[in-house]
C-alpha cells in the first residue's frame, strides 16, 4: 500500500514539474513576443517621425540685435504634405528642454490613437493626440492633448525634464509652441502639477 502511495506521488510530482516547466516556458516565449512587438513599433514611429520630418522646416528666431540666435526655434509647417500623410493631423507641439516634437492627430473619439500610430496603423507606441472635444479655433480655454510615457524616451515620456531644477530655472523653456494650419501660438508655463499615481 505504502509503495502504491509513492510511486503515486512520484508521478504527481512529475506531472507537477512539467506543468510548471511548460507555464514558465510559455511567460518566456510570450515575453519575448511583447519585447519583440514594443522594438518593432518604436521603430515603426521612429521611421514616421524621419518621414514627417521632411515637412517641418526648422528656423532660429533671432533677437533684436542682428545675427543673434536665442535657443528658440521657429516652425515652418507644411500642413498639405503632412495631412497627405494623416487626414487627421490638426496641428504641431514643441515643448522646450524635451524631446516633444510631435505633429497632432486629432479624430471622433480619445480611443483610436492610444493605440494607432500617424499612420493610422495599429501600433502599442500609439500617438500624441488632442481630445476630440477640442476646436483649435482659439475658443477652446483649455486644449488637452494625450501622449504615452513611452520607456525608450518617445512620445511624452521627456515631459518628466519639466520637474527638474534645470528645466524651470531655465526661462526660454516655458515658451511651447502650438501650431496650427491658420495660426502659431505660444503657450507660457506658469505653473506646474504633480499628481500622485
Amino acid at each position: 500500500m505504502g509503495k502504491h502511495f509513492k510511486e503515486k506521488d512520484k508521478r504527481l510530482s512529475k506531472y507537477f514539474y512539467y506543468l510548471v516547466q511548460l507555464i514558465c516556458w510559455g511567460i518566456l516565449i510570450y515575453s519575448l513576443i511583447e519585447i519583440g512587438k514594443w522594438y518593432i513599433h518604436n521603430k515603426q514611429n521612429e521611421e514616421i517621425m524621419e518621414e514627417i520630418s521632411d515637412v517641418i522646416i526648422v528656423e532660429p528666431i533671432l533677437n533684436e540685435e542682428p545675427q543673434k540666435e536665442t535657443n528658440a526655434n521657429s516652425y515652418n509647417i507644411d500642413f498639405q504634405a503632412m495631412k497627405n500623410i494623416n487626414t487627421d493631423a490638426v496641428a504641431f507641439i514643441k515643448v522646450p528642454g524635451t524631446d516633444i516634437e510631435y505633429p497632432i492627430v486629432k479624430t471622433t473619439n480619445n480611443d483610436f490613437y492610444l493605440n494607432h500610430s500617424f499612420d493610422k496603423k495599429y501600433n502599442a507606441a500609439g500617438w500624441i493626440f488632442m481630445d476630440y472635444r477640442n476646436e483649435i479655433d482659439g475658443n477652446d480655454k483649455n486644449i488637452v492633448i494625450y501622449g504615452h510615457n513611452r520607456k525608450n524616451g518617445t512620445m511624452f515620456s521627456s515631459l518628466k525634464n519639466i520637474l527638474n531644477k534645470k528645466w524651470y530655472n531655465n526661462p526660454e523653456n516655458y515658451k511651447i509652441q502650438f501650431i496650427t494650419e491658420s495660426e502659431q501660438f505660444i503657450y507660457e508655463v506658469f505653473s506646474i502639477y504633480q499628481i500622485e499615481k
